[in-house]
């Protein structure tokens, strides 16, 4: 979307019916996924890295200099790889254990 100047993925969050089923036909044609994952909601350091959180989404591992996800597979963690949901975007690191504390809902019907 940078490079082309515009927006190219069809927002998804609040369209329903024929629309949301265009959007993610259109998403997936562009770029493979249903919805752009958008990581941008919060940052927490954790695990030598520095997560972008994001609900919709596995976290982001982003370099702390240029703020840009790191290449390749280091861009998500090994632990998120196999979420099927993603985490609270304002999950929180436990003091005391260093643990990550998150939550994430996946929707079926």
């Amino acid at each position: 979307e940078e490079a082309a100047g515009r927006a190219l993925f069809a927002g998804v969050g609040f369209t329903r019916g024929a629309r949301f089923l265009a959007n993610v036909v259109r998403n997936l044609a562009l770029g493979g996924a249903p919805q752009k994952a958008v990581s941008n909601t919060s940052a927490v350091p954790f695990g030598g890295a520095v997560l972008s959180l994001n609900e919709a989404h596995a976290p982001v591992a982003v370099g702390a200099e240029a703020l840009a996800p790191l290449p390749g597979e280091k861009a998500v963690p090994g632990w998120a790889r196999g979420l099927r949901a993603g985490v609270s975007a304002h999950s929180k690191v436990d003091p005391g254990t260093g643990d990550l504390w998150f939550h994430g809902c996946v929707y079926s019907g």
